[in-house]
Parts: structure tokens; sequence; C-alpha cells
């Protein structure tokens, strides 16, 4: 790898520099900036234009320039290559973000010339404010959708309830100012003239039904185009039955239209009824943009945001009595988020439906843990968090970070429930693990060496040494112990300048040096590497040094003129990894033999998970991996061509369920001549899950339109049964003296009487005195609510 770097440095150095997405900037000694790439500018809000060629601390406020120069200084003189730090940056407006920053160094004949910084922005707490500014709109969402999903039910039960009261065919005139509160029943002759109109449409455009009789529709709506309607009418007096919809004056309305047969089969009139559907329309429009809304807010949190709800008490009893069931009972989740899928491998429909699935995740031994600890923060209304492991239903194991705060339930007495949010920190917990795996394969590495390693605490005492200190003194006629001064160990020609470097660790330096050293006055003289550093407690705090020392003498005599060239070469190594090697993306440079020329650490670890060994000394101009990856070789050849262009699909090492985005693009000389081709492949998987459960949500609310939908349309179909068998009755409407008040039914003319000269009358006056005897008490009894028949 070393040298495929130093074959084209400048020309591969001057591609990557311009995609890496953190920022990188190059000073000189006094601080002035000699370049920058983009994401450097973008940062710092400045345009590279009025970066180059300017001093460092300029771009910090006027206040802290002086501080900033300072520390550029400080960190040149004495930073080593890799050293990492972290600092907050303050912009002029008053606004601030977290840095972290890695140092490196150009030397020319040993001495510094050039640092590299390479900054990444760490602002956690303005990620965090984010999250909690989420949930509290995916909360406030659900509410609302909540709320819609209740007037839809409250709609749908009046309807219910309409079609019920409608059942009987007798009390249809009866139940139209009732059950068509937002609607107008119309019966048109073939002239299209108003025979019957009655509702409440007509009083709300200032039209009075009784006045409507025998006016034409041109008359009612004389600004209006009715030829799309008189076209349905046409085909309802053909005996058609029709539903359409339309619009007047900003409120949306369902006709229906169906034809009245006479006695003989004629069609000489046809009903009309609309239905006023603008509030239904609203609903379903607001109910969407909610849906869309908490979906949109879902997707943005990293994790499963949840609502767990529980009666303390009941559920603690009910576990100690072991009755699952009862447990089952005392608690529930009112909601969970859609990713709940991907992390537990459960949907979160089951979840909310059956509590205990998620209890099934748990491992047996870590359950009564869990349970007494949400018992005891449900009790205490303190914050509930816990990490635990589950066992998804594929048998993966996971390891799961629980953060919520209690509140009462205010809708049910004695629940309490738990706001909060799920996370996935599995990879978390493998890291820790291989980093114990870590220290202890280091505390063997540091008995083992045969250099020397000294730790001492705050006071300058010695603590720790390994064999290797203790044997070369041992050597010498001097017995260490734990606990003595470390300037009894010291030869008393050095201790001044010891000392002074133990005080520079203590103050949180790190640094080594190279000093001509004799262990007592009377030993050779040797040449010594020591390598010093601040040892921290778990909270940062500094408690002590360590100095990691090698005995140099046979290489510096020996190898002098070959180290100081090694040393250049390092530098110009250092130089060139450390902006690749810390680039987030994997990297990979193919030369025109096909030939991979070049490729960062996470390009290795991802050819070495799907199967690529690639030793340390192989010679990566001589690693051919056409075989392997032969599908994307016509992209290196297009990006040879000159090319520069993206493409998204699963990945290239074959990893299932995984998608990336690769981005190819030439590499060119110093003469502007395509040397070799670049590819960055970066992983896409979280945003592609993503865009899947948008579209499964998308599609499980246009499911739900399409089956409110045909309840419409079967309420239709109800009104159309009742409309048929209206023509063939008598139906009358009597106020509370029983006189007749209005009447209509092809009965009278078939026996030859008209409806007209009955109106008025009492029931007395218009049946024979034993018909009248009979109905009396039947329309009496209908004036206290009951039905009769």
């Amino acid at each position: 790898m070393i040298t495929s770097l130093l074959s084209h440095p400048a020309q591969i150095c001057s591609q990557i520099w311009q995609h890496v997405s953190d920022a990188i900037v190059i000073t000189d000694q006094a601080g002035t900036i000699l370049q920058a790439n983009s994401a450097f500018a973008t940062l710092y809000r400045r345009s590279l234009s009025d970066l180059i060629g300017r001093p460092f601390a300029d771009i910090y406020p006027e206040a802290t320039r002086a501080s900033a120069r300072a520390r550029h200084d400080a960190l040149f003189a004495s930073a080593t290559d890799g050293q990492q730090f972290s600092l907050t940056h303050t912009f002029d407006d008053g606004t601030h973000i977290s840095l972290e920053v890695l140092t490196f160094f150009e030397y020319e004949e040993e001495r510094r010339v050039r640092m590299l910084s390479l900054i990444r922005n760490r602002s956690l707490h303005e990620h965090q404010h984010t999250i909690q500014h989420l949930q509290h709109e995916l909360l406030h969402s659900r509410q609302q959708f909540h709320t819609l999903m209740h007037e839809q039910k409250s709609l749908e039960q009046h309807l219910r309830d309409l079609q019920e009261k409608e059942s009987q065919t007798a009390r249809l005139l009866a139940s139209i100012v009732q059950n068509f509160p937002n609607g107008a029943i119309t019966v048109l002759d073939k002239t299209y003239h108003v025979v019957y109109a009655d509702g409440t449409e007509y009083q709300k455009y200032g039209l009075n039904p009784k006045d409507l009789v025998g006016v034409s529709l041109e008359t009612i709506f004389p600004n209006k185009s009715l030829e799309r309607y008189k076209a349905i009418y046409d085909r309802v007096f053909q005996g058609e039955c029709h539903t359409f919809e339309f619009e007047y004056m900003g409120n949306v309305y369902q006709g229906s239209a169906v034809p009245l047969r006479d006695e003989h089969g004629q069609i000489h009139h046809i009903l009309s009824v609309a239905l006023n559907i603008t509030a239904q329309r609203q609903a379903e429009t607001e109910r969407n943009a909610k849906a869309e809304q908490l979906a949109t807010i879902s997707s943005l949190i990293p994790g499963v945001i949840y609502q767990f709800a529980i009666q303390p008490e009941e559920h603690w009893a009910a576990y100690q009595a072991g009755d699952v069931r009862a447990m089952a009972k005392t608690s529930q989740y009112t909601y969970i988020g859609p990713q709940a899928q991907a992390i537990f491998g459960v949907s979160s429909e089951d979840l909310v439906a059956d509590v205990s699935k998620f209890s099934m995740l748990l491992f047996p031994e870590e359950l009564p843990a869990i349970v007494a600890e949400v018992h005891r923060c449900a009790q205490q209304m303190k914050a509930f968090s816990m990490q635990f492991k589950i066992r998804k239903p594929s048998g993966e194991i996971r390891w799961i970070q629980a953060y919520s705060l209690p509140t009462h339930d205010v809708r049910r007495p004695g629940w309490v429930v738990f706001n909060g949010i799920y996370l996935d920190v599995t990879d978390k917990k493998l890291l820790e693990e291989k980093l114990h795996a870590s220290r202890a394969l280091t505390k063997a590495l540091i008995n083992s060496t045969n250099d020397a390693i000294i730790a001492f605490d705050a006071d300058l005492h010695l603590t720790h040494f390994n064999s290797a200190v203790y044997d070369v003194y041992a050597a010498h006629g001097i017995k260490l112990r734990a606990g003595m001064p470390l300037r009894d160990m010291v030869n008393p020609d050095f201790w001044s300048h010891i000392e002074q470097s133990c005080r520079r660790t203590l103050s949180g330096e790190a640094f080594h040096e190279e000093i001509t050293y004799r262990i007592t006055p009377q030993s050779e003289t040797i040449i010594l590497e020591n390598f010093y550093n601040a040892v921290r407690d778990t909270d940062g705090n500094i408690i002590g040094g360590c100095i990691y020392v090698r005995d140099i003498t046979k290489r510096k005599h020996s190898e002098l003129e070959l180290v100081r060239i090694k040393q250049h070469l390092e530098s110009q190594r250092n130089f060139f990894l450390s902006i690749i090697d810390n680039a987030s993306d994997e990297i990979y440079v193919m030369n025109r033999e096909g030939k991979y020329m070049l490729f960062n650490q996470h390009a290795r670890k991802a050819l070495e998970q799907a199967g690529i060994t690639i030793p340390d000394t192989t010679d990566v101009h001589a690693l051919d991996l056409s075989p392997r990856l032969s599908p994307y070789l016509p992209y290196f050849q297009r990006a040879l061509a000159g090319e520069t262009f993206t493409i998204e699909g699963p990945s290239p090492h074959g990893q299932a369920n995984t998608w990336s985005s690769m981005t190819f693009f030439p590499v060119y000389d110093e003469q502007k001549r395509i040397i070799a081709s670049a590819c960055f492949v970066r992983n896409i998987t979280h945003q592609k899950q993503l865009e899947a459960e948008l579209r499964t949500l998308n599609e499980s609310l246009e499911k739900r339109v399409q089956e409110r939908t045909e309840q419409l349309h079967q309420s239709q179909r109800l009104y159309e049964a009742i409309a048929r068998n209206f023509p063939n009755g008598m139906i009358g409407i009597y106020d509370a003296t029983l006189r007749l008040v209005f009447t209509e039914g092809m009965e009278y003319r078939r026996i030859g009487i008209s409806p007209d000269t009955l109106v008025n009358k009492t029931v007395g006056e218009i049946y024979p005195p034993a018909i009248a005897a009979q109905l009396k008490p039947f329309l009496l009894s209908t004036f206290s609510g009951q039905q009769n028949r």
C-alpha cells in the first residue's frame, strides 16, 4: 500500500480531497491557510477564496482570535501525529458547534513545515434536542390522529343509526328532516319541474322547499350549467339508477337519482337525494395529512418511539402470582412506531394487540429485573432507563437501550403511561466487549514486551512497572518497589529533565523524546526513546502518567541515516493515509490494467467480511479482484473514459438486505491524463428501509379509503330500495291533534281520491268511526316514540 501511495500521491489525494465529508485544512508554522477543502469552508460558513492565504485564526470571532492563534502555535510545536482533541467553536452570531480534531505533520529535513487538521462536527447536544422536539411533535400528531379516528367512528355509528331508522317504509317522509340534516330530497317530472322538495340544504341557501314545487331547475339554479345533470336524469327516466358527486357554492355533495314507477311500471317521476359530504371530505383530507406527518416524524427518529401503559400494583401482583394473562390485562402498548419490525422482528400492530409478544423476546433470566424496575419507576414516577437483550423470532440476539418518562393516565385512574424510545445498541455492546478483550491482551503484552513501561502518580511516586524495568535495574543493584519516589530510580544527573517531562505529562500533554542516558553515573551511555502519556480515571481526570521506554542505542548508531529517510517516508505516508483512512466511505482505486492500486481501511474491512482475505504483505499492484467484483468492472471502465456518475444497488460484497451508493470518477495525473479510476461506496440501507416503510403506510391508507367508499355505496343502495317501495303506498303526516298535515301516494289516484281534499281533516273526519277508533291509539302512541305497523 505504501508503494501505491507514493506512485501517484498528488493525483489520488486531489480526487479524494474534494469527496470526503470531513473538513480538512493545511497550515504552515505561521498559521496561514495553505489549502482547504470545500467541507472546511462549509463548516466555518466561508468561501474557499476568502480562506486560502489568510491566517487560520481569522475564522474565529475577533475576541477569541488571540487564543486560537496561541492554540495553533502550541499544537504545531508539540502535538504528535494522529493526536486527537475536542473543542467548541463559536460563530459571530453566538451559535456553537462541538468539533473533534485530528492533527498530522509533514517534515522536511526533520523539521515540521506543514500541519494537516482533519475536523469533524460532533454536536451531540443539538442532535438530542432535535430528538426531543421530534418526540413532542410525534406524540402531538398521534393524539390528533386518534381524535380523527374517534370522529370517523362516531360518523359511522351515526350512519348505522340512520339506516336503522329508515328501515320502516311507512315512516319515510317523517324521517327526511330527522335523518337528512345535511341533505335535500327532490322529486322531478320529465320537464325537470319540482313535484316535491324537502331538506335543510335548501334552507341553507335561502330557499323554502314548499316554494319550489312547480318550479323548474333552471329557475332555481339560474347561474349553474345543468347539462351534466340532465343527461344523468334522462338515463334515470329510462330506468337506470345513478350516484354522482358535485360541488355547489363551496360544498361537496353526493347525489343519487332513482326512477319512481307507477302501478303500470311507467316512469313519470324520479327521486333525487343530495347529501352534503363536505365535512367527510375535509376529515379524510386532514386524516391523511396527519397520518403522513406522523409517518414522516417517526421515520426521522433513530429508534422506536413507544407509549406503554401499566397498572403498577395489579401488574406486580400478577407477576408474583405467575399469572401471565393477568399481566397482559394490566399492561399494554398504546402505541409503538413502525420501526419495531426492523429492530424486534415483530410488527407494531402485533405488539399493540398483544403485549406478551414483547415479553417472549426477553431472556427469562433478565425478565425479573426488568419487571421490578418498571414497577419501581411507576411507583416513584422516576425515569426508566435500562439495557437488556432480546432474541428476535429469527434467533438473532440484539441489545436494546430503553429510555422513558412516566406520567399518570388522566383517562384511566390507577394507570401510568411511559412515553419513551427503544434504541438498538448492539454495535455499541459488541464494541465494549472487544474493548474489554483488547485491555486483557494489552496487559499480557505489557508483561511480555522487552521494552520498559513505568507508571507514576501525581506525586511522582512509582505505581507500576513491568518485568523489563525490574530486570534492568536489578542488574545494576537497584531494587524497585511500588510507592517509592520516582526520583530514587533516576540518575541524579538527569532528574531535572525527567521531572520536567513528567510534569508536562501531568498537565495533559502527550509526547515522546529521545535522550542520551546512563542508569547510574558509572553505567555506559545509552540512547532511549521515551513516550509520555497521561493516565486518566473514568471521569477524565489526570491521576498520573506513563513512560514507555525503548533502548534504541544500536539502531541509532548503525542506522541513523536510514532512520532519517524512513521518517521522511513515514511522514509522507501518514499525510495521505490520514485523508483516506479517516473517510467514512469505502474507497477503491483501480489502474488501467484492472488491478487495485489503493483501498482504505473501510474497503479492506468490507472485502474481508465478504470472504476476501488480504495479507498485510500483499503488493496491491498485483491484487486482482476482477473475478469477485466483475459486475462492477464496466463502471470502472466508464470512469477510465472520463465519466463521473453514481449508481445505487445491492451491496457489491453480497451482503443480504444491504444497499449501497457507489460514485465512480476518473483520476488524473499532472498532465491531465487519466491514470486510474476510483469508486466511493456508501451504505444507504437505512434510507431504503425508510422508503419501504413509507410505501407500506401509503398502501394501508389507500385501503382504508376504499373501505370507507364501499360503506357509503351500501348506504346509498339502501336509500334506493326505500325509494322504489314508496310509489305503491300512501304516506300521511299528522300533527298532535291527529289532523292530517300532508299526504301523498299512488293508491289515492288508483281509487279515485285526490290527496289535497284530505289535508287539514282529522282522522275522525276522514275515516269511518270504526276505523278511526282503531287508528287513533296507534297514532297517539307514535307521538310517544313507539313504532307501529
